[in-house]
C-alpha cells in the first residue's frame, strides 16, 4: 500500500475476492490510504470474514465497491 501514497497514483483497484482474513490492520491500511489517491475501488464479492469486517467497522460505505452482492 505504500506505493499508492505517491501523487502520481489517481486510482486504486483492490481485488478482495480471494482475501480470507482481515483485521484492524487491513482496515487501517485501507482507510489510511483513502485520502490519497482520490479514489479507491474495492472489488468483490467479499468472503464472509471481509464483508463482516467492513460492516462491523462501518467502513464499507466509505469505498466504491463493485461486484459485491451486499454493497
Amino acid at each position: 500500500m505504500d506505493a499508492v501514497r505517491t501523487p502520481q497514483i489517481e486510482l486504486v483497484l483492490l481485488d478482495l475476492a480471494a482475501v480470507r482474513f482481515g483485521d484492524s490492520a487491513l482496515v487501517h491500511e485501507l482507510t489510511a490510504t483513502r485520502s490519497r489517491p482520490e479514489r479507491h475501488i474495492l472489488i468483490g464479492p467479499f468472503p464472509g470474514p471481509i464483508a463482516r469486517l467492513l460492516d462491523i467497522t462501518g467502513t464499507r460505505h466509505t469505498f466504491d465497491i463493485v461486484l459485491d452482492d451486499a454493497a
